[in-house]
């Protein structure tokens, strides 16, 4: 019943969460939601967590919650049965989208922003390269309740073989193409959801819509490098070994290889 019962139901019916925008951390979607909000105007993407204001990126740093009335698209970055838990009318499954990134990008990057504005605890990391190690192996705590930490591999596995499937964007889908070519992409999607849009998105809307260059600028905090490789130049090649031992399923799943 869950998936046809789930495409039948209207988007914000019912004050439940919609459409789940997952993806492991780093793998560009907050970059994703910006460019929602740019060609769906009555749609105001939320996280899961609470988040610092991004004024001129997103709409709006409230988090989620379970009784809104509009239609709910929903960053996060939990596993697929996390998620999957969530309370549905009828035992629907949620609609997701999986934003997938190369995991030696993903971590690269995720090891840089935890140094940096992370909140891992006292005993985290204090050297890029030790954070490295503590996230490709799987020690570094995932925030909020429960003893879960942060593993790149079991959490794109979970995703690519959910079902119902998710569908699949990847990062370099939305971050390395043009951006007239970024927005047909995200329109597709939202059109294949029945998420209503502005039909008269034209040229000189794309004003509204930022490169991801443009965020670099205005937010480096949260937008780093933006570009696929970038691991090459920063993860030494132990980590790279390791990488691969803890990770290799996950990566020949997605499609990458070494």
């Amino acid at each position: 019943m869950g998936a046809d019962a789930e495409r039948r139901r209207p988007p914000g019916d019912g004050g439940y969460m919609d459409i789940v925008l997952a993806s492991y951390p780093r793998s560009g979607v907050t970059y994703l939601r910006h460019l929602i909000e740019a060609l769906a105007p009555s749609i105001t993407t939320q996280s899961l967590y609470p988040e610092a204001p991004m004024p001129g990126i997103l709409r709006s740093n409230e988090p989620w919650a379970q009784g809104q009335r509009t239609i709910a698209l929903v960053k996060h970055h939990e596993h697929a049965p996390v998620m999957d838990s969530f309370e549905r009318p009828g035992g629907e499954y949620l609609t997701a989208i999986y934003l997938v990134r190369d995991g030696r990008d993903a971590l690269v990057s995720q090891a840089h922003y935890e140094l940096a504005v992370g909140t891992v605890g006292e005993n985290k990391p204090t050297t890029f390269e030790d954070m490295l190690e503590q996230l490709i192996i799987g020690e570094i705590p995932m925030e909020g309740p429960g003893n879960r930490f942060y593993h790149w591999g079991a959490h794109t596995i979970g995703w690519l073989t959910r079902i119902p499937k998710p569908r699949i964007l990847r990062y370099s889908d939305i971050c390395e193409q043009p951006l007239e070519l970024v927005l047909s992409t995200v329109a597709v999607i939202l059109d294949g959801l029945g998420i209503p849009r502005n039909p008269r998105f034209t040229e000189d809307k794309q004003a509204d819509v930022q490169s991801f260059s443009q965020l670099q600028q205005g937010c480096p905090w949260m937008f780093r490098r933006g570009i696929s490789g970038s691991w090459r130049d920063e993860m030494p090649e132990r980590l790279q070994r390791l990488f691969w031992q803890h990770h290799g399923n996950a990566m020949k799943l997605a499609g990458y290889t070494e």
